[in-house]
């Protein structure tokens, strides 16, 4: 202990001495460590820490499957919730789940909440109690039940300021009185980032006769917990068992065309969603960051110990062991990587809030994503790995004492073995900037690609305003019809209205009515045989031209088509050309309900990148709303000046239209486009950040050590300027051997980006992930960047007197 004492004392009076060099090494370790402190603690907490939940491995989501028919973990039935419930013996528990929007009156101005419904024992099967108040108890998800709240924490901060005489509160909600019972604890937004939650009692659909007496496929999520003394493999196993009795028992339920199975799956699985291979790539990225912070250092503490060979070498005539002197070494780097590890943290701790946004996007885990003892003993390994790494070579490099002890203080010239390990270690830094640089360059244009995909639609100058009618206030479509007439005589009587359209969707939000099983009349189909499946939107008269999506074929909808007139249809291109490839489709027929009523087909438009912009759109079709109308109301407009100019206009329109309607969002759709293509955006940018890091490490470790290596070779270069040789030969000479070192690290760059590729690809949009002009482009770069870093130290080399340079050596 006490020569580890004395060696951090040496290495602190040695920072002392040269704060301008410690500095550069600390920041490097910085940048590296903070940045791998930073991912890691979104990778640690979404995918590598327990569930939030006590005993969160036996948390469980049961799936269920229709393959044949494409229906790939479906909604529950009541009645199939009922029976697995009842007959599955290897669950502690089952519980019931869907999420719902409703008005909630009783506190201001009408508010849109998402709402949970759940059994009563959900929150206790996730081992969450209340922090006010109290739980649901046994009955209170029965029929007749009294309605009740329990308030999600951030509601509870949001609306009521965090007041805890909130208990007790009466609201009004579906055309009944519900009293708030308890506060919830902060904790993950799943299965939803709902506002409160209510039991399945008062939710109107899920109690009313029709749902709870329905055997199809439902509404229900349904969660359940493992025993103690079962697996997951046996319990699964049963699952799949009751499912095929279930198939058998009930066959105009579960056709047997469609196919029905059953699997359960584990909540932290279910939770990571697809995440993973995305957060792995990032943790990677700045890993490799990590390695090249520590092979610059490495060459720094290179050229320290080669400059302090004589203090080393008298330490080791004297008595001092190599290994005595190694671990000083050792001690002296991992000291820096240790500060570099804190000051990391310092920059690392402002970036959590910004990756938790980012998760989100992915998994409802990102809440989790923290500053915790397991990301400070990670950032402690860490530096410590760096530190040991970036030491070694200045450590365990051999000394020749002799020599050392001839040549005169810190002008020695660099060893042969010295010049190989610089040489080494900046030809890792330059392969690893090319794999980061690459790969950023990549995602960069696989962005640039979808951020410009042509979408189908126009969203310049579009408001969507996001009106779920209050279930309670309209219980049947004429209801419907006639808000929505209303709605759209109003907002177009407004003098900066262009054109008004309701929809029950729009382009690059959730699909409301879809996909649903239809048919063509000349399929002909048997009653048993499997319907095909496509998304379909009911929009009124002027969606289409409102948002400039081309008509290739007949006519658009217009005023008449409505529920006094007979059913009309327009196909999108992808199903024309499915199920229409040699005819015209206009005039042609297709059925929703099984043949029983025919809608004929009136005009083709243009496929809409409707659900994402990197995926096509597939079959769709659109109905006339006034025809299907939809409590989910869209509200288009399309205005003459800014957008958001209309936002309080069509505001006080609703209010007047009805006092109790809630809105429950209002962007344009050039914002929508925006939020969607925020996660892309910001995994790029992080990306190019690791590239940008990386890039100018490297940059500043060549010009370190050919600063370096021109500073040794002062009397050489003296020498050969005074027997005639040219500044072009000089420069010539320096470059020769930084050049050989740069392509031999771009190599070896081009050989790692042959074994990642393939993975790669699944990361990237139309962009290849061996596309020729992006691996030139950042070989150019670093080719040039890299010859700038050498060119600046041997300029000043080649201006030298050389009487000076030979006095001086």
């Amino acid at each position: 202990m006490s020569r580890i004492l004395q060696d951090i004392g040496y290495a602190w009076r040695a920072a002392i001495k040269k704060p301008a060099i410690s500095a550069l090494i600390v920041i490097t370790f910085a940048l590296g460590i903070g940045a791998n402190s930073a991912i890691f603690s979104m990778v640690y907490h979404v995918m590598l820490a327990p569930l939030p939940y006590p005993e969160g491995d036996r948390l469980l989501r049961l799936q269920q499957h229709q393959p044949v028919a494409d229906r790939m973990d479906f909604g529950s039935s009541v009645q199939s919730f009922f029976d697995y419930r009842r007959l599955t013996t290897g669950l502690e528990t089952l519980v019931e789940y869907h999420s719902m929007q409703f008005t909630l009156l009783g506190d201001g101005m009408p508010k849109r909440v998402q709402t949970g419904v759940v059994s009563w024992n959900f929150f206790k099967m996730l081992g969450v109690k209340p922090i006010l108040g109290r739980d649901f108890v046994y009955g209170e998800d029965e029929p007749g039940s009294e309605p009740l709240i329990l308030l999600s924490h951030r509601y509870w901060q949001e609306q009521f300021g965090g007041k805890e005489d909130v208990i007790g509160l009466s609201l009004e909600m579906n055309n009944a009185v519900h009293k708030v019972i308890g506060v919830l604890p902060p904790m993950p937004a799943y299965p939803d980032d709902n506002d409160i939650y209510i039991s399945a009692a008062s939710c109107p659909f899920r109690s009313s006769t029709g749902m709870i007496n329905n055997r199809r496929p439902g509404m229900l999520t349904l969660f359940g917990k493992l025993k103690e003394s079962q697996n997951l493999e046996r319990v699964t196993g049963e699952v799949n068992t009751i499912a095929g009795q279930l198939q058998a028992q009930y066959p105009d339920d579960y056709p047997t065309s469609n196919g029905y199975s059953a699997n359960l799956i584990s909540l932290k699985t279910e939770m990571i969603g697809d995440s993973s291979n995305t957060f792995i790539l990032l943790l990677i990225i700045s890993g490799l960051v990590v390695l090249i912070a520590s092979a610059n250092v490495a060459n720094i503490n290179l050229a320290r110990a080669s400059s302090r060979s004589q203090e080393l070498a008298i330490r080791e005539a004297i008595g001092a062991s190599p290994g005595r002197i190694a671990q000083q070494l050792l001690t002296e780097s991992i000291l820096y990587a240790l500060a570099g590890g804190v000051a990391g943290l310092l920059l690392a701790y402002p970036t959590l809030t910004l990756l938790s946004d980012f998760a989100a996007d992915y998994t409802p885990l990102a809440s989790e994503v923290k500053m915790d003892a397991m990301v400070l003993f990670f950032s402690l390994i860490i530096s410590v790995i760096a530190g040991v790494i970036s030491g070694s070579a200045a450590a365990f490099s051999r000394r020749n004492i002799n020599s050392a002890l001839k040549e005169g203080g810190d002008k020695v010239t660099a060893s042969v073995t010295g010049q190989k390990w610089r040489s080494g270690l900046l030809t890792v830094q330059m392969a690893l900037s090319f794999v980061i640089l690459t790969i950023s360059a990549l995602v960069t244009m696989s962005l640039y690609k979808l951020s410009n995909q042509e979408t189908g639609f126009n969203a310049e100058n579009i408001l969507a305003v996001n009106l779920d009618l209050n279930f309670s206030n309209y219980t049947n479509g004429q209801q419907v019809r006639d808000f929505t007439r209303n709605l759209l005589r109003e907002v177009s009587a407004l003098p900066d209205s262009e054109q008004v359209s309701v929809s029950a969707s729009f382009p690059l939000a959730s699909n409301v009515l879809g996909p649903i099983d239809f048919e063509t009349q000349r399929q002909n189909l048997d009653r048993d045989e499997v319907r095909p499946r496509a998304r379909v939107v009911s929009v009124t008269h002027q969606f289409h031209s409102l948002l400039g999506i081309s008509l290739l074929q007949g006519r658009y909808f217009n005023a008449s088509d409505d529920e006094n007139n007979p059913g009309v249809v327009l196909i999108n291109r992808s199903l024309a050309k499915q199920f229409f490839p040699d005819i015209s489709p206009l005039g042609e027929r297709l059925s929703v309900d099984g043949g029983q009523n025919w809608l004929e087909i009136i005009g083709v438009v243009a496929d809409v990148r409707s659900t994402g912009l990197d995926q096509t759109e597939g079959i769709a079709f659109y109905v006339p709303f006034m025809q299907s109308p939809s409590g989910r109301v869209r509200l288009l407009v399309k205005s003459r000046i800014s957008p958001y100019e209309l936002r309080d206009p069509i505001i006080n329109i609703v209010g007047l239209l009805d006092p109790q309607q809630a809105i429950a969002s209002i962007q344009s759709m050039s914002d929508v486009k925006e939020n969607w293509l925020a996660t892309p955006t910001l995994i790029a940018s992080l990306l190019g950040l690791f590239g940008f890091l990386s890039l100018l490490i490297t940059l500043s470790g060549i010009f370190g050590v050919v600063s370096y290596s021109i500073g040794q070779r002062l009397k050489e270069i003296g020498i050969r300027i005074a027997v005639g040789a040219t500044p072009k030969s000089i420069m010539r000479m320096m470059l020769k051997h930084s050049i050989r070192m740069i392509l031999a690290g771009i190599s070896i760059g081009l050989i790692g980006m042959w074994l990642v590729g393939p993975k790669l690809q699944a990361f990237l949009y139309q962009t290849n992930a061996f596309s020729p002009l992006i691996y030139l482009t950042i070989l150019l770069v670093l080719v040039v960047a890299a010859i700038l870093a050498v060119t600046a130290p041997t300029l000043r080399a080649i201006k030298l007197d050389p009487s000076s340079a030979l006095r001086n050596e």
